[in-house]
């Protein structure tokens, strides 16, 4: 995967760096680097996006992140945040 496929996906899925790489577990400059090709992207990254689109049209399946008025995934992502920090 390269990094314009990646910042595609992020965007298809209307996630901002910084939500994905808390989806991720890494930071935010890493997704950012990645995407304008400073770090090379792991050959096993489109395994966790794979599983991650899985979570986020889990129930629905909806619009897929088309539009940016209503997007429940960011809901989603409070819910994954919440659920990681009382680990």
């Amino acid at each position: 995967m390269k990094g314009k496929e990646l910042k595609n996906w992020r965007k298809k899925y209307n996630l901002t760096q910084l939500e994905l790489s808390r989806y991720l577990n890494v930071e935010r400059v890493t997704v950012a680097r990645w995407e304008v090709g400073i770090r090379t992207i792991s050959p096993f990254l489109f395994l966790a996006l794979e599983a991650l689109e899985n979570r986020l049209t889990k129930g629905g399946g909806k619009g897929k992140g088309k539009t940016r008025k209503t997007n429940p995934k960011r809901k989603e992502v409070k819910k994954h945040e919440k659920s990681l920090s009382k680990r």
